[in-house]
């Protein structure tokens, strides 16, 4: 019964990061003009996925975002093939994204997504290149998240992108990107995409799925 247990909550654990992965190839709804959103200048997207079915939500970018990636060969992303990476390697990185998603993202942020309705999300995507540095945010959340954002204390959303884009990854340095699709092995290893979901750390704690599962058995 215990197995049986571990496993229903594992394959719940799986549905859960599923939901939280960036979608690559969204399909854009929309795009606004630029505005300033509690401080933050962005252009709004309203986009669809069809990671865990159709549905609708809005990415915010801000204005240099294409510019951020005019020295790069691909626009594609790569990944962390944790294959290829010790362990230690592969904790040290998880622990430095819950480091920022506790140390950097405001406590406020947090509670006001947890007054939300059941079906609100936040997440906050930060594009990490080989030096691990971040480059650019953005970010991506359901439409009553969107409509709170100017109801943060002044300047939040400003100030937390500045602190987003000041913080560097040690570890990552040392590791080699891989490409994210084995068609093209030559594209997508000059920078990586890390989702910190407000579900997943509002459930779980952390995004580390191995520190996850061992809380399960």
């Amino acid at each position: 019964m215990k197995k049986v247990i571990q496993t229903l909550l594992s394959s719940l654990l799986c549905a859960t990061l599923a939901e939280a992965q960036v979608d690559k190839n969204p399909v854009i709804v929309d795009t606004l003009p630029s505005r300033v959103i509690n401080g933050l200048e962005v252009v709004p997207i309203k986009a669809s996925s069809y990671i865990t079915g159709k549905i609708y939500y809005w990415r915010l970018q801000l204005p240099d975002f294409e510019k951020k990636f005019q020295n790069f060969e691909s626009k594609s992303p790569g990944r962390i093939n944790t294959r290829f990476i010790s362990n230690e390697t592969r904790e040290s990185i998880f622990n430095w994204q819950d480091s920022v998603w506790y140390n950097v993202v405001p406590t406020e942020i947090k509670t006001s997504i947890k007054k939300c309705l059941s079906s609100a999300n936040f997440a906050i995507l930060l594009y990490i290149n080989q030096e691990g540095c971040v480059f650019t945010v953005g970010f991506e959340m359901t439409d009553n998240i969107f409509q709170m954002l100017d109801s943060l204390p002044k300047n939040m959303m400003k100030d937390l992108c500045n602190n987003l884009q000041k913080q560097t990854c040690e570890t990552i340095k040392l590791v080699e990107f891989q490409s994210s699709d084995d068609r093209f092995d030559g594209l997508g290893k000059e920078y990586i995409i890390k989702n910190m979901n407000w579900y997943v750390y509002d459930t779980y704690g952390t995004c580390d799925q191995l520190k996850i599962l061992k809380t399960l058995e």
